[in-house]
């Protein structure tokens, strides 16, 4: 299956005004001067970022299907308010205490989530059992079996990995079978 083109654009786009900022473009540089060195930097950066471009161009239309997949299944979570098995639960609890000693370490003292909400704090493979219940494990068909599948190349792309072309083809195909379950889900409760 072929990335939708539209998306590719956009993607490409956004990498682009990305790659900008690294150059300095449309900013005024401090110093002014001319060392002899800046053409040569900026070469290397240059080529560093056309060599990065395709990856980041995967990545970001990647992790923006991750964002929305799982942020779906938090709104069918809200909606559909199905009872949260103890696995569940101990997630929410392991991932809010991990959180709040991050954010002592980095001296971090405000709000970074908008929503102080239990379900921000859970995965796709808690999100799956979440949404399928306790025996999620055992369907022959499960969110949860795509989820575990997910996991690591998901995480490899929200840590800003570069994928190898066995990766994004595991990840697409993934989302594919993921974006397939999280429309047939949504519509049994329409």
């Amino acid at each position: 299956m072929s990335p939708d083109p539209r998306k590719q654009r956009k993607a490409a786009s956004f990498v682009e005004a990305a790659e900008d900022e690294y150059r300095g473009e449309g900013d005024d540089q401090p110093g002014g001067g001319d060392d002899g060195n800046d053409d040569e930097i900026s070469d290397k950066v240059d080529g560093w970022l056309k060599g990065l471009r395709p990856d980041a161009e995967f990545n970001v239309s990647a992790y923006m299907d991750c964002f929305l997949s799982e942020n779906l299944l938090r709104a069918y979570i809200r909606d559909a308010k199905p009872d949260l098995v103890d696995g569940v639960k101990d997630e929410i609890v392991e991932w809010r205490t991990k959180e709040l000693k991050n954010k002592e370490a980095g001296n971090v003292s405000f709000a970074i989530r908008r929503d102080d909400d239990d379900l921000e704090y859970l995965g796709m493979d808690a999100l799956a059992v979440a949404v399928e219940g306790a025996d999620a494990k055992a369907r022959q068909q499960s969110l949860w079996k795509d989820a575990l599948s997910y996991k690591p190349v998901r995480n490899a792309v929200g840590h800003t990995g570069v994928l190898s072309d066995l990766g994004k083809s595991h990840l697409s195909m993934t989302f594919e079978n993921i974006k397939g379950r999280v429309r047939n889900i949504i519509k049994s409760v329409t």
